[in-house]
């Protein structure tokens, strides 16, 4: 932090734009654009499970869960719980190639083209074996900067678009490039807003805008490992969820447990909360009314109108009965529990100072009947 009418009392670290030159590797928020890519690669489905059971080892790496469930996973539930285990395994379905291809095709492994010169190149993995797949899967061993991290979720959540990051409203059209289909991107603002009602993070609820996101709590490097008493917080989300307008990234660099949070210095309790201060301000001044439960339902749950229905209705009457009923998502032949779209527990908001954030406006492409 730094006073700003005063930029020379600051030092140069401080000086320095973190959303566009900070590098670091952000952890768990790149489980939402590595569970993009098994979706629109075909590997996984939302119903699809995955052991979670116990630690694995993936070359010279045992990888483990935070708070892990020690049970079979749906791919849906890898993501909500932000499961490392489950994770790895859908990587390893999905492969090193395909993993690099889509990143590549996210930008994310290059210096982002934008017109501030303050910018800074992604720092990749040197070599790409099954390590690494596993690894970058959970955003462990790949660092870049927060606008990488913020156009990659924008492009899993609106539509399956990459749009080149841009500062003005200047009129000027900016490459795009399809990454992922419109079926992607729906299944994945469905299993992104369980995250909130039931996962890592419901303190990111906003009333009204039914918020979709990914908490990280990635320990920082140092010395060549991993220094377990330093943390970067982040949560990316979107707003309104059932068809994002706005995508906003929060990122606390070594937060610090306080009274408020209970103690703890990850994502849900600091960086989650934050991004709901901020969304619950901008909705209203960007002009964005809320809506009732059953409008956003209908969003999360119809498939977009040019796909084929090929997995039968969705039946979501029921979760508006009871906020703590599952929904239940029709794949196939197969029906199973999921956790709910709409209502989860009660939480109580906590207080968290401000930080800065990084947002962007959500730019969907409609496709052709």
């Amino acid at each position: 932090d730094f006073d700003p009418n005063a930029p020379g009392l600051a030092s140069d670290e401080d000086r320095y734009n973190s959303a566009v030159y900070g590098r670091f590797e952000y952890g768990s928020a790149f489980k939402a654009i590595s569970a993009a890519m098994a979706l629109d690669a075909g590997v996984a489905t939302e119903a699809k499970q995955y052991d979670a059971r116990k630690p694995i080892r993936v070359g010279g790496h045992i990888i483990r869960d935070l708070h892990g469930k020690k049970r079979l996973l749906t791919f849906s539930e890898v993501v909500q719980y932000s499961s490392n285990i489950g994770m790895s395994r859908v990587a390893a379905e999905l492969g090193p190639e395909r993993q690099r291809k889509y990143l590549t095709d996210l930008n994310a492994l290059d210096t982002l083209p934008i017109a501030l010169k303050e910018r800074r190149a992604p720092m990749p993995p040197g070599q790409w074996g099954p390590s690494e797949n596993a690894t970058v899967s959970f955003g462990h061993g790949i660092a870049v900067t927060s606008l990488h991290v913020l156009s990659s979720f924008s492009a899993v959540v609106n539509g399956g678009v990459y749009r080149t990051p841009g500062f003005l409203a200047d009129g000027q059209q900016r490459p795009t490039r399809r990454v992922f289909s419109e079926e992607t991107s729906h299944t994945m603002r469905r299993i992104l807003r369980r995250v909130v009602t039931h996962g890592t993070a419901s303190l990111a609820d906003v009333p009204g805008y039914y918020p979709i996101g990914k908490t990280a709590t990635a320990d920082k490097p140092s010395n060549g490992g991993y220094d377990r008493s330093t943390r970067l917080s982040s949560f990316v989300g979107a707003f309104p969820g059932q068809a994002p307008k706005y995508a906003i990234m929060v990122t606390l660099d070594a937060p610090q447990p306080t009274k408020e949070t209970q103690g703890l210095a990850v994502a849900g309790v600091n960086a989650a909360p934050t991004f709901a201060r901020i969304a619950s301000r901008l909705g209203p001044l960007f002009g964005e009314a809320t809506v009732r439960e059953r409008e956003a339902l209908r969003g999360f749950m119809e498939r977009p109108a040019n796909t084929i229905a090929d997995a039968g209705r969705q039946d979501f009457n029921h979760v508006l009965a009871s906020g703590v009923a599952a929904d239940r998502s029709t794949v196939g032949s197969r029906t199973i529990a999921q956790a709910p779209l709409i209502s989860g527990a009660p939480v109580a908001r906590t207080q968290i100072a401000s930080t800065q954030f990084a947002s962007t406006q959500i730019e969907t492409e409609q496709s052709a009947p």
